[in-house]
């Protein structure tokens, strides 16, 4: 299929054979490492030339507007293959694609006609591909982009190539000859140089292109176009050192009290998800209730069908549920002295640490683990501040995830016929959806910068009626519709009204 695009074990012992480097002992002093690492550096070995996935896109000074994605030295024993058509898809998509100016084209979607025109040599891709740059209306993030320079760039350096970087091995023999197909036939009938038909042979060597991305999938290096993972590149702790101190002491006086407890055996709880979809009965059928020892009962009677089973319920073990909280709540501490000590950092006027600094961009996802994948694993240690509970267990969302708006009434204003014609109320307090903060913070040292995060948001309203007391159900579909209260006036100092608000 092709070269290694990693150094390989070849390569590696000749790298050592050539510092005198015969066992692990040679390599047990820094000297002798730092001397393999520079004699490395002097070679071409393990230089990749395709993103393959697991490296990221890096932010420039400029941000969005300078991206680039450099790729580590890698040894590997079975190296997947450097193939022309993967390598030239690479050049071609985010962080290559730039304007006269140097500034990032976030072209991130290539397509089989950048292969056909760069790799293949097919001129009659050049036309569909100039009126994709030109429709600002087509495929997002791959149309509307003038990636002509790097398109050309490509091409040149496969017609510089010799018959021998084709013919080297099978795969790039299979892409020399598709080029055959390529040229506009300068005799014969007519109908052999008609666009159509021109057209028609693309789609032949992108049939056949297929087919051999197909056989040689697990051999040939898959292009990838770099991710851009959210990083925290630096953070802020809101600076209350005493807070972070008592909030930590309150974890573990809740330890203590709960492992001061003896709890054994076992209990059952009824299944169900975190929006409580799960349950058979409707939550506004009051007189369905769950009873543990009988299972689900309407009118106090048992419900046939509903009774308890290892389908309908779970089984909790007493002893290791509260070993788990525990250890839960230590953690928690942990989390809360660490914020607390850099709390008071910042308020000394003192930069983060390397090991804060890593503590902020684990903040959602440790990315360190397994490497970014496209999809949330909340591996950083914010989400595992949330304890899922243990009735959740039909729940695809992680706890931390769940939106989980709140309402309470804290107050009753009763009826009063004689002296003010009061009809009553009941006050309630929510919480609603999660907004966005921007914080500007000038530093000791003179720097500034603006840190962004989310905080909830506070309601206060009344119901009219003593007896009319809203729920959660009530309060999340209130905000579902859009059917917010009002926003007190003191809000206004540091919240920005949304669209259709005063």
């Amino acid at each position: 299929v092709g070269q290694s695009d990693a150094m390989t074990v070849r390569e590696m012992i000749a790298l050592l054979e050539s510092q005198g480097i015969n066992s692990i002992s040679d390599l047990a002093s820094d000297a002798k490492m730092a001397d393999l690492r520079e004699a490395l550096l002097a070679t071409t070995y393990g230089i990749q030339e395709i993103n393959g996935g697991q490296h990221e896109a890096v932010l420039g000074e400029a941000g969005c507007d300078e991206l680039t994605a450099p790729l580590p030295r890698a040894l590997s024993l079975f190296g997947q293959r450097w193939t022309p058509d993967a390598w030239a898809l690479n050049q071609l998509v985010v962080p290559s694609v730039r304007d006269e100016q140097d500034i990032t084209l976030h072209r991130r979607k290539p397509s089989g006609l950048d292969v056909v025109y760069s790799v293949l040599d097919n001129n009659a891709a050049a036309p569909i591909l100039a009126g994709r740059m030109l429709n600002q209306e087509g495929v997002w993030l791959r149309d509307g982009i003038p990636f002509q320079n790097e398109l050309r760039a490509v091409r040149n350096v496969m017609e510089g190539q010799s018959p021998e970087f084709w013919t080297e091995h099978i795969y790039g023999s299979w892409l020399h000859t598709l080029r055959a197909l390529s040229p506009t036939l300068s005799g014969g009938p007519d109908t052999f140089r008609t666009p159509a038909w021109k057209n028609r042979m693309m789609n032949t060597q992108l049939v056949s292109w297929t087919h051999l991305r197909h056989d040689t999938l697990l051999y040939a290096e898959q292009s990838f176009t770099p991710p851009l993972v959210c990083e925290f590149p630096d953070g802020y702790v809101e600076p209350y050192p005493v807070f972070w101190q008592r909030l930590s002491d309150m974890a573990i006086s809740f330890k203590t009290a709960l492992g001061s407890v003896d709890l054994k055996g076992n209990f059952r709880v009824e299944k169900r998800g975190d929006d409580f979809g799960a349950w058979p009965f409707s939550k506004d059928n009051f007189t369905s209730r769950w009873n543990p020892t009988v299972g689900y009962t309407q009118n106090g009677l048992p419900i046939p069908g509903n009774e308890i089973s290892n389908e309908t319920t779970v089984l909790i073990d007493r002893g290791s549920r509260s070993t788990a909280i525990c250890d839960h709540l230590d953690n928690f501490s942990d989390r809360c002295l660490q914020l607390k000590r850099m709390a008071e950092a910042q308020l000394a006027g003192n930069s983060h640490r390397e090991d804060d600094a890593e503590f902020i961009r684990t903040l959602v996802e440790d990315v360190r683990l397994v490497g970014y994948i496209g999809e949330r694993l909340y591996s950083g240690w914010f989400p595992n501040l949330y304890l899922k509970s243990i009735f959740s267990v039909n729940s695809e969302e992680h706890p931390s995830a769940l939106w989980d708006p709140v309402v309470v009434d804290v107050h009753t204003d009763s009826l009063d016929a004689v002296c003010t014609g009061d009809p009553g109320g009941v006050l309630h307090e929510g919480v609603g959806y999660a907004q966005f903060m921007l914080v500007a913070v000038k530093h000791l040292d003179g720097s500034s910068c603006v840190f962004g995060g989310p905080v909830l948001n506070h309601y206060e309203f009344w119901t009219d009626d003593p007896a009319t007391r809203w729920n959660n159900e009530q309060w999340k579909s209130e905000l579902q519709w859009g059917r917010t209260p009002s926003q007190a006036d003191w809000k206004k100092s540091f919240r920005v009204a949304a669209p259709g608000e005063e």
